[in-house]
């Protein structure tokens, strides 16, 4: 896994989050080959990495420990390269989030490319549309990182 994400831009990780409130560096998400965590991540310096989109739940809960830190997912995807990560912050629905997912990147295609604005624009729209027909905790979870 770890390799992959030198060889490509996007990164899109659907799973179940691991949190470990007491060593939020082993904070992870389940993977079919094991966990990815902060820890794995923390060391990485990933050139031209564009958009990280965390499909799971609480992708942004920071340790209850370190109140003053934000150490989680989304964070340490952001300093190691990624512009734009879209995550969670707290549980969601798997009906709801491959929807998200599947407009959101429907948004993104049509744009052509990925510019400062276009992944929060994308991401910004289609909660506007969710909102209209579902409740807040099935879309308000979500949360763009980035310019």
């Amino acid at each position: 896994m770890l390799r992959a994400l030198t060889e490509h831009s996007w990164l899109h990780l659907a799973g179940h989050t691991q949190p470990d409130p007491e060593r939020p560096l082993h904070t992870g998400i389940v993977l079919s080959d094991g966990p990815l965590t902060v820890l794995d991540l923390a060391d990485r310096r990933l050139e031209g990495a564009q958009l990280a989109y965390l499909s799971a739940c609480m992708t942004t809960l920071g340790s209850g420990r370190l109140i003053d830190e934000a150490l989680h997912l989304s964070a340490v995807l952001q300093l190691v390269g990624y512009r734009h990560v879209v995550a969670t912050q707290w549980h969601i629905e798997d009906r709801y989030a491959a929807q998200m997912a599947e407009a959101v990147y429907s948004r993104l295609s049509r744009s052509g490319e990925l510019d400062a604005d276009s992944a929060a624009r994308a991401l910004h729209e289609t909660l506007d549309e969710l909102r209209e027909r579902a409740h807040p905790v099935d879309w308000a979870a979500y949360v763009h990182r980035g310019p």
